[in-house]
């Protein structure tokens, strides 16, 4: 705002130090028409800028919303996947559950990826070193692998 009134305060001295040197006559008509035409464009320049850019501050608003939408998609599709995958291999090893939870770390809005992974089950095989003839830890395995989880993030609960 500072700099706006310099501006104008400057443009003002340059017009009357014109309106002194300049001859009277039929140009000088010309003269001061022009001359009325650069002050305007130096007055009402910022009003315009100004305007803009709560324009653009608008679209970067939306743009804002736009990529959080999208990052929101994205996530229920991640979870959406995992949770199909991870009632596919438990599917495979004849795992019954009740109840699946996975809970999920944000980085950067970029990453997604399952921190907790918790799986209620109808029987109790967390006591058992087995399941079905497979190892708990060839379970806690795959899961790991195909979720990309450490194994000490997988919990099963009766």
């Amino acid at each position: 705002m500072k700099e706006y009134i310099l501006s104008i305060i400057c443009i003002a001295l340059f017009v009357s130090s014109l309106n002194l040197i300049l001859p009277s006559g039929k140009t000088s008509r010309y003269v001061k028409s022009i001359i009325c035409f650069v002050v305007s464009v130096c007055i009402f320049t910022p009003i315009i800028k100004n305007l803009n850019l709560s324009e653009n501050s608008n679209a970067s608003t939306n743009q804002i919303k736009l990529q959080e939408e999208y990052v929101n998609y994205f996530l229920s599709e991640k979870k959406e996947s995992d949770y199909k995958k991870l009632e596919q291999i438990l599917k495979n090893y004849g795992i019954l559950y009740s109840n699946l939870k996975i809970e999920y770390s944000v980085v950067d809005k970029t990453e997604f990826n399952p921190t907790k992974i918790k799986i209620y089950l109808v029987k109790d095989f967390s006591s058992k070193d087995s399941f079905n003839n497979y190892s708990k830890d060839e379970i806690l395995d795959e899961i790991s692998f195909n979720l990309n989880v450490s194994k000490g993030n997988i919990y099963f609960y009766e």
